[in-house]
């Protein structure tokens, strides 16, 4: 909490939801982020447990974790009980969570998702997401071949491909 303190981020995830005993201290640290954010996101991963989620703590929004399936896990809930909810799309490429709004929007407000798979490209081997599906290098683009500031720079790039990809041009 005192990260949350300290930066305060206007979305903030807590611990996830992953046995039904543990709903009260999930609550209870969502009660206490809502201090320094303006968004909570619960990551619900027990089956009919989501309609014991708030809609509001603290007087802040609680958006519903959705962990977008992939070779490292995934939500074990049916999207269906996700509907009518917020929800925010965790993990998985662009492509996958792009799928995953189609899937879900129609029944619930997709509000965000994360970088986290254009984030680990750019850190781990200093590349660019497109939506192309072509995974560039920077030095391929720029001719550049080190510069300490490159996962930055290829970060920068992959979201602006990003937004693009989300109809979003600002």
């Amino acid at each position: 909490m005192s990260a949350l303190d300290r930066y305060r981020p206007q979305i903030a995830t807590v611990m996830d939801w992953e046995q039904a005993t543990q709903l009260g201290e999930v609550l209870e640290w969502a009660e206490e982020a809502s201090q320094y954010v303006e968004r909570i996101v619960i990551i619900p991963k027990v089956i009919g447990g989501i309609t014991s989620i708030p809609q509001k703590i603290g007087g802040k929004e609680i958006i519903l974790g959705f962990s977008v399936p992939t070779k490292y896990g995934g939500t074990p809930i049916p999207d269906w009980e996700y509907w009518g909810r917020p929800v925010h799309l965790l993990g998985g490429s662009p492509e996958k969570q792009m799928l995953y709004w189609k899937l879900l929007s129609c029944q619930c407000d997709v509000v965000s998702c994360d970088g986290n798979y254009i984030a680990m490209l750019a850190l781990r081997a200093n590349r660019i997401w497109s939506a192309t599906g072509y995974q560039a290098k920077l030095s391929e683009i720029t001719g550049m071949q080190k510069a300490q500031d490159m996962p930055y720079r290829c970060f920068d790039i992959s979201c602006r491909n990003y937004k693009i990809m989300w109809g979003q041009t600002e």
